[in-house]
């Protein structure tokens, strides 16, 4: 099921509010105030990491968005699986590719302020909710199809923060 909430504030008590009662996955981008909801396992979106890995212009940039457009191609093949093959297929086609993405990371010289040394950071410190994807079918890798519906609503709500200032 998806569902959606409207709200004029990101906080942690409208986000309390919304869940409370639920007991499932979600999907995000691990705004701080998402994290530690009771019932509620986090899974992060490779959509976000993919990001970025492209605003490092870079050849190891390109390297992590190649990582990730590797699973995206595996993703479309295995679209309309029901989640018990999905998952099967992710375990033998994908996990070796997220695995060897963090075999280079790890291995990589990444530092400072540097945007590849912030796609390190981000994807380094979300590894194990990019890794979940990998052993429930159920899953999406990323929550694009959420980003999109809402984006009209944030687009317009960024406009009328300005008409306001």
């Amino acid at each position: 099921m998806i569902l959606f909430q409207s709200a004029l504030s990101r906080g942690r008590s409208v986000l309390e509010s919304f869940t409370k009662g639920f007991k499932g996955t979600m999907i995000c981008d691990e705004y701080s105030a998402y994290v530690h909801l009771p019932h509620v396992q986090f899974v992060n979106c490779w959509a976000h990491v993919r990001r970025y890995w492209l605003k490092a212009d870079s050849k190891n940039g390109r390297k992590g968005v190649g990582f990730c457009d590797q699973l995206y191609r595996l993703e479309r093949k295995f679209k309309h699986f029901p989640p018990g093959k999905r998952r099967k297929q992710r375990l033998k086609y994908s996990k070796p590719i997220v695995e060897a993405f963090f075999q280079w990371i790890d291995r990589s010289p990444f530092f400072g302020k540097s945007a590849l040394a912030k796609a390190t950071e981000y994807t380094l410190s979300r590894t194990v909710g990019l890794r979940a994807f990998l052993y429930d079918g159920r899953i999406e890798i990323d929550n694009n199809p959420a980003e999109n519906a809402i984006r009209p609503n944030v687009i317009g709500r960024k406009k009328l923060a300005v008409f306001r200032q």
